[in-house]
């Protein structure tokens, strides 16, 4: 979109190359749009917001299909719930929405002006900082698991040197205990038996 943007400021494109780039930027802006309202997780909208519904009725909502506003259609992204107020100067080519606590002024005119790089530097700049933002806080969870994740390896390896006994060594102590016992064995066999060929001599 600022790519567009840009090349519409151009003095080196005619007025039906900027109808053709502002159709396109117009899609992108309904692309952008349908993203927000698709978005949703646990059927929970995460980008448009909740009950963001526009009454279609002419009879309701006065500013549609008014000779003198021009605007056919709305919807409204990421605002709470409400009755919103259009309100229009003649010859600005803004309409400023409002539900009496806060408001939004948006440029109704083709993007041919437009100030449009400027507000799309800053919208780029503001997804770039919740980018960074939201960066910043995964990281931060994903260092507590890899932290978590150390934790419980090192206590099951405790817990298994304590459990399971290494048969190598225990083996290697039976053994020399079953050692120690036949050679105390035979020490005393060896000491009743010298005795008893003595008195057999006598």
């Amino acid at each position: 979109m600022r790519e567009l943007a840009v090349q519409s400021a151009s003095s080196t494109v005619n007025d039906d190359n900027r109808t053709s780039a502002n159709a396109e930027f117009n899609q992108l802006v309904n692309e952008i749009d349908r993203i927000a309202k698709v978005t949703s997780y646990n059927n929970s909208a995460l980008l448009s917001g909740y009950g963001n519904t526009v009454n279609q009725d002419v009879a309701v909502s006065t500013a549609l299909a008014s000779p003198t506003t021009g605007v056919t259609g709305v919807r409204i992204a990421g605002s709470a719930a409400g009755t919103y107020v259009f309100s229009d100067t003649a010859g600005d080519n803004q309409i400023t929405l409002g539900n009496g606590v806060t408001s939004q002024t948006i440029n109704a005119s083709l993007i041919l002006d437009q100030n449009a790089v400027g507000s799309i530097d800053n919208a780029i700049l503001g997804v770039t900082k919740a980018r960074g933002d939201l960066g910043a806080v995964q990281n931060r969870l994903s260092f507590s698991m890899r932290a978590t994740g150390v934790m419980l390896e090192n206590d099951k390896a405790s817990d298994s040197s304590i459990r399971d006994a290494d048969i190598a060594a225990e083996v290697s102590a039976f053994s020399r205990a079953q050692i120690l016992q036949q050679s105390g064995l035979s020490v005393f066999a060896q000491v009743n038996i010298q005795p008893a060929s003595a008195l057999n001599l006598i």
